[in-house]
């Protein structure tokens, strides 16, 4: 019988009727001495022994063998969207094989635990890490596919101050004092931080204030991203000038008549761009009431104090 064994490749799935065969081939082959099969190497996965129409022994394609075709991402993982420095979560995810075969029809296996995940499970990610390359190997063939990730920067969104300086009033002329001022920022993971030192200011601390200051604004830059705000102070303004912007009702006088200053109207000017009328608080020299006894023209000097 050993020389009726053809090596010849012979494929006789079907007889000439078209009838699948392959059963009566695997039973014939059950009948052979088991000393007579040939050891199935990595080359002849796939072949076994079959009958010809002639009575001989050849090989033939029968037994099923698939080969690993590709892999999917069945199944993504719960957790894709992140921010910076969160760590990668790959709980949920699910990953099938799929196999062919010449004869057979194709199958699906899930290898999940079988892949090779880069990065892997719990790396802390950075923005340029926007996907998982996902590697299985099976029967010498390796596929691949990928997880997609997104991977957001950790941004400012608002600033606020949250502990205001313990100086807030000031006269015209004071230096601006920002001791115990704490601001604070919150970001677009819900996340809030003290970013004091980082912040710039608008008058900035130890600036001399005029009246013109009514408020200080305060900025925090991040990654490119600008947030502002701004807390109000109080300024006494200072007096830039004064001007008599109505004469007094008489101004001709006769020796020894008194000074009367009825009818004089005085504005005072501040360094905020405010005005008022300060008449009442202003000194005159001479005063009003006073004897003239000086022939000829005269100044009178009005002068205004204010803080």
């Amino acid at each position: 019988m050993a020389a009726n064994i053809s090596t010849e490749t012979y494929s006789i799935l079907h007889d000439s009727r078209g009838e699948d065969v392959r059963d009566s081939l695997c039973e014939a082959c059950k009948k052979l001495a088991v000393e007579l099969l040939p050891d199935v190497t990595a080359e002849d996965a796939g072949k076994v022994l079959g009958v010809n129409q002639y009575g001989e022994w050849v090989a033939a394609r029968y037994v099923p063998y698939w080969r690993l075709q590709y892999i999917t991402v069945t199944i993504q993982p719960t957790k894709t969207s992140y921010f910076v420095g969160e760590q990668l979560d790959l709980t949920g995810v699910v990953v099938t094989a799929h196999y062919g075969s010449d004869f057979e029809a194709d199958k699906n296996e899930i290898v999940t635990s079988r892949c090779n995940f880069s990065p892997v499970d719990g790396t802390v990610l950075t923005y340029d890490t926007q996907s998982v390359s996902v590697e299985f190997s099976d029967g010498g063939v390796t596929a691949t596919a990928s997880i997609h990730l997104d991977v957001s920067l950790v941004l400012p969104v608002s600033l606020a101050i949250t502990t205001m300086p313990t100086k807030t009033q000031y006269d015209s002329g004071d230096e601006l004092d920002l001791t115990g001022i704490v601001a604070t920022a919150t970001y677009n993971n819900g996340t809030t931080a003290d970013v004091t030192s980082s912040c710039t200011f608008d008058p900035d601390d130890g600036d001399t204030l005029t009246g013109s200051n009514k408020s200080v604004t305060v900025s925090y830059e991040s990654l490119g991203q600008i947030v502002t705000t701004s807390f109000a102070i109080g300024v006494t303004p200072a007096v830039n000038y004064i001007r008599v912007i109505t004469q007094p009702t008489k101004t001709t006088y006769v020796q020894g008549d008194n000074f009367d200053l009825s009818g004089i109207v005085v504005r005072a000017y501040y360094d905020d761009g405010s005005s008022g009328v300060v008449t009442s608080d202003c000194v005159f020299s001479p005063a009003d009431g006073s004897v003239l006894d000086t022939i000829g023209d005269q100044t009178v000097s009005v002068s205004y104090t204010d803080n």
